[in-house]
């Protein structure tokens, strides 16, 4: 059954109407444990004492073209900050999926991105797959850029 409009799993809030901080079911994860270990690399690769900052994640964006392609820095630091990050001093693990999978949700449930991937599975799949957040050879090029 997919998620209606304004349900925790479906289109529509934004992250700045989010009322909850996770919208992310199992269906979910198990997309995001498939691609665990790279996953872990890329987490690994930002992270200051396994938390990603505010400035971590504005990078991991600015380098899989999430910012400014998809998302802006003010709609990537509204989405970081509601996780409740800021308490925290940043984002663990748990923190960063939750964070990766409500980028997939807020970027591609505007305009014509809502039609062509109207599930939250779609949205996870494009990305790990074709943003490349779970492909170890993306990070790889991230780490060692041609000269």
């Amino acid at each position: 059954k997919s998620p209606t409009k304004g349900s925790p799993g479906g289109g529509g809030g934004g992250a700045a109407k989010r009322a909850d901080k996770s919208r992310v079911r199992p269906e979910i994860m198990a997309l995001f444990q498939k691609h665990k270990t790279p996953l872990l690399e890329v987490f690994m690769h930002y992270s200051i004492d396994q938390l990603m900052t505010v400035d971590t994640v504005l990078q991991l964006a600015q380098d899989f073209d999430i910012l400014p392609t998809f998302l802006s820095q003010r709609e990537l630091t509204v989405l970081f900050r509601s996780l409740g990050a800021q308490a925290r001093g940043g984002i663990d693990y748990t923190g960063f999926v939750d964070f990766l999978a409500n980028c997939a949700f807020d970027a591609l449930s505007q305009g014509s991105f809502a039609q062509l991937y109207p599930t939250d599975e779609a949205k996870v799949v494009v990305l790990l797959e074709m943003w490349g957040l779970g492909d170890p050879a993306k990070l790889e090029a991230i780490r060692n850029p041609p000269s």
